[in-house]
């Protein structure tokens, strides 16, 4: 059967064109369910699980830094952790309880009351993997469920969500205030999540890009003080750079984040797959149903190399920064590229 075109409108599905060929929520498509409930809230509530999660792994692929694990004067920023999960764990919460409910959907024609779904993690992800084969390997994001759930076998990491998600984990710091203690320590459970992870030669290679773009960053702002006599010419590109790249990314802590993008993959392959039965129902478009798969393909749908690039990094084309750096390190260098020191 084929496939409705995927049009790409920005990095979020209501934004600009972004990296890696983003797939939206397609204009198109939000044009057929606008004003008509409840596709309409389908498709509004998947946009805002997507951005969510997306937001959630990238915070948390950037939260720790190397030195405060490894100088220990860092401590102040151990809350990104926090504000990492949050965003995630709602994100993935929601996109599970949206295929559940389009699974219901798919079995009886109404939607069912999602509160009954409570905010287990472990316990949507269960009733995931108890759902009916999902067919029709032509289906966007059908190839990410035939290896099941990917922290079945990762009982730490689903805790931590589970723990997380139910409310402890989010008022460690207030509930502290008034125990006198603090008994979860969400910082310190992710770092003992680190310990549980290799770091693959791709990731430890793009957690050392950032800090060339740095590098080169201030050579350039050198020369042209040196050259022009401006100073302080950092000033113009420094905020940027602290905010979007942090220079000492922890390529054990990129890899747990990736760890959770997995998983989070497996969940939107789930709503992806269902959504396309229901939208190709018994081979004919069911109007006004939205092809969700427009929504998540560009963020959720693709491989995990290509997500820490273009959305952990932020970087629209790797090899073409990758050169771009060493283009510019050569130029402001006395020596040429090839000469021995």
């Amino acid at each position: 059967m084929p496939r409705p075109p995927v049009r790409s409108v920005g990095r979020w599905p209501f934004l600009r064109t972004g990296c890696c060929g983003c797939h939206s929520g397609g204009l198109a498509t939000i044009r057929m369910v606008e004003r008509r409930q409840p596709w309409y809230d389908v498709l509004s509530e998947t946009q805002f699980a997507v951005y969510q999660t997306v937001v959630g792994l990238r915070e948390l692929g950037r939260a720790v830094h190397s030195d405060q694990i490894f100088m220990g004067s860092a401590k102040e920023v151990r809350f990104m952790i926090h504000s990492g999960l949050f965003a995630y764990t709602t994100g993935i919460e929601r996109l599970a309880k949206l295929a559940l409910s389009l699974a219901h959907f798919r079995e009886t024609g109404r939607f069912p009351a999602v509160k009954s779904f409570g905010h287990r993690i472990s316990t949507l992800s269960d009733r995931l993997s108890e759902l009916e084969p999902l067919p029709a390997a032509e289906l966007i994001g059908s190839e990410f469920l035939e290896a099941g759930n990917p922290l079945a076998a990762m009982p730490d990491f689903m805790q931590l969500l589970d723990d997380y998600a139910r409310g402890p984990g989010r008022y460690e710091y207030l509930d502290s205030l008034h125990s006198g203690e603090n008994d979860l320590d969400v910082f310190q459970r992710w770092l003992s999540l680190t310990e549980q992870v290799a770091p693959s030669p791709t990731v430890r290679d793009l957690c050392g890009i950032p800090a060339g773009i740095a590098d080169a960053l201030y050579s350039v702002s050198r020369a042209v003080e040196s050259q022009l006599g401006i100073e302080s010419f950092d000033l113009l590109f420094e905020p940027y750079l602290d905010n979007i790249l942090p220079a000492s990314l922890h390529p054990e802590s990129v890899e747990v984040a990736l760890a959770y993008y997995d998983f989070a993959q497996w969940i939107a392959a789930h709503l992806s797959s269902l959504s396309g039965q229901i939208f190709y129902h018994d081979g004919h478009t069911v109007p006004p149903c939205p092809y969700l798969p427009e929504v998540s393909a560009g963020y959720l749908l693709i491989d995990r190399d290509s997500f820490a690039e273009c959305h952990i990094l932020q970087l629209n084309d790797l090899q073409s920064t990758v050169e771009a750096v060493a283009e510019v390190m050569v130029q402001l260098s006395d020596q040429p590229p090839d000469e021995e020191p």
